[in-house]
């Protein structure tokens, strides 16, 4: 295994940083549909970065929480997520997610309290 860079910055607020900006791309996506695909791909983007960085007890509150958006499929649940029509579907499968995110920063806070 690779050696890690160090973080540079509170690990508590490099992950709620990233939360954050998933949230607001989910956001930028309900608002506005012909934003859906680059917003769900930007906010997509976090999940190697937090995989890399969460320690084993943060993977897992991830993993049970966000499921197959975290695990090995990842990548084509994100995606999946992107394409989604019809806008009415989209917009609650994004709501769903934004609590989601939102129950992990809960959980990020929870864990480095």
């Amino acid at each position: 295994m690779q050696d890690q860079t160090p973080l540079l910055c509170n690990p508590r607020d490099f992950v709620l940083d990233l939360l954050n900006f998933v949230a607001e791309q989910i956001e930028l996506a309900k608002a506005n549909p012909a934003d859906q695909l680059a917003a769900i791909d930007a906010a997509s983007g976090v999940i190697p970065a937090l995989k890399s960085r969460l320690d084993d007890d943060l993977k897992s509150i991830f993993g049970i929480i966000l499921q197959n958006r975290f695990d090995r499929s990842w990548r084509e649940e994100w995606d999946g997520l992107a394409v989604m029509e019809p806008p009415e579907e989209f917009r609650k499968a994004a709501e769903a997610l934004y609590k989601e995110i939102d129950s992990l920063r809960k959980a990020v806070v929870a864990h480095f309290t």
